[in-house]
């Protein structure tokens, strides 16, 4: 995203709203290049930032930068819903954006 913006993550200081855009992106393509599925979830005013997928193994993410994010509580009970085998929210409220991504996506589905 920074290469067709022509902005730094400096730039953002004042723009939660970007910053957590920038985050989302980062966090997708990391599940992505570890070649999991990644799907968005929508259900009328709910939704999750993604749904991540590899055989039989479910995971709804949320990533809480930017924008008001729901509780951990929320987004398990849509998971029990769904039938999501797992949760993870990925920073404010949960594991740290950092550690997030040197970690290999897959442990969060095991």
């Amino acid at each position: 995203m920074a290469a067709v913006q022509n902005r730094r993550v400096a730039d953002l200081t004042g723009d939660r709203e970007a910053y957590g855009r920038w985050v989302e992106n980062a966090v997708g393509a990391h599940f992505l290049r570890a070649g999991l599925e990644v799907f968005y979830w929508r259900e009328r005013d709910l939704e999750v930032d993604f749904v991540v997928r590899v055989g039989r193994a479910t995971l709804a993410v949320e990533v809480g930068v930017g924008k008001k994010k729901k509780s951990a509580e929320l987004l398990e009970r849509l998971a029990r819903k769904q039938g999501w085998a797992k949760t993870l929210v990925v920073g404010s409220g949960g594991v740290e954006l950092g550690q997030f991504l040197k970690s290999d996506p897959q442990m969060w589905l095991s």
